[in-house]
């Protein structure tokens, strides 16, 4: 009966999982989990009829379940990891569970030159002696948003730093002319609104995909008030 109702517990915690991560491989990996950590409730509960130890069965039950969870528990460092968000875990969301990193953010919404709305973040600077980093995320321009770094952002506007973070297209649905149509128009809404509550300097900054992207921005824009590329 125990054995039953903990499967069914495990099944509707894999649904959920897979409903909150686009990541197939964290998927599978719950779904490894799920499966071995039953088969180990059945085969301690065969031991226990064959052996008739429980001292044997408790032992070798406890140490499959930890191999399993530390195995799971990997699996989320790295995701976190590979994600540099905290806002997006489903695990976070499991518990509803606010976003630290996003508490200092506004978001604000520009149109591009072909009139679609775009809606980026800005974590507003201390005061107006600091420059305004303009923050762009990766995702191998086919995926990725805004959240994609929340943490990071909170760090650098916890020094100071106003941090802008500006959306883009994604291909195959935008080309490459129109992500750089959509950055242009987000840099230049920016600023202009902005004015006066920064120094005037920009700081262009990207991950990944991000980093090429603010190369090309800077390029594009011109803008004599970007003092330098953070890239990584």
């Amino acid at each position: 009966m125990f054995i039953t109702i903990y499967s069914l517990i495990l099944l509707v915690s894999l649904i959920h999982t897979r409903r909150s991560t686009k990541i197939p491989l964290f998927w599978f990996l719950s779904l490894f989990s799920s499966i071995f950590t039953v088969l180990a409730f059945w085969l301690s509960a065969l031991v226990l009829i064959w052996k008739g130890s429980l001292t044997l069965t408790l032992a070798g039950f406890g140490t499959v379940l930890l191999a399993i969870e530390l195995i799971a528990l990997l699996g989320i460092l790295i995701r976190d990891a590979r994600n540099f968000s905290y806002a997006e875990q489903s695990w976070l969301r499991i518990w509803r569970l606010p976003s630290l990193a996003d508490r200092n953010s506004e978001k604000f919404y520009f149109k591009n030159s072909r009139g679609e709305q775009l809606c980026g973040k800005i974590y507003p600077p201390r005061d107006a002696s600091f420059p305004l980093i303009i923050q762009l995320h990766g995702g191998g321009y086919t995926y990725g948003s805004i959240e994609q770094m929340n943490a990071f952002n909170l760090a650098l506007n916890e020094w100071g730093y106003g941090v802008a973070v500006l959306p883009y297209g994604k291909i195959p649905k935008a080309h490459l002319q129109d992500i750089l149509d959509d950055l242009k128009s987000g840099y230049e809404f920016i600023t202009r609104e902005r004015q006066g509550q920064y120094n005037g300097n920009t700081i262009l900054s990207g991950r990944s995909a991000g980093g090429h992207l603010s190369l090309a921005l800077g390029h594009l824009v011109q803008d004599p008030h970007i003092k330098g590329y953070v890239l990584f």
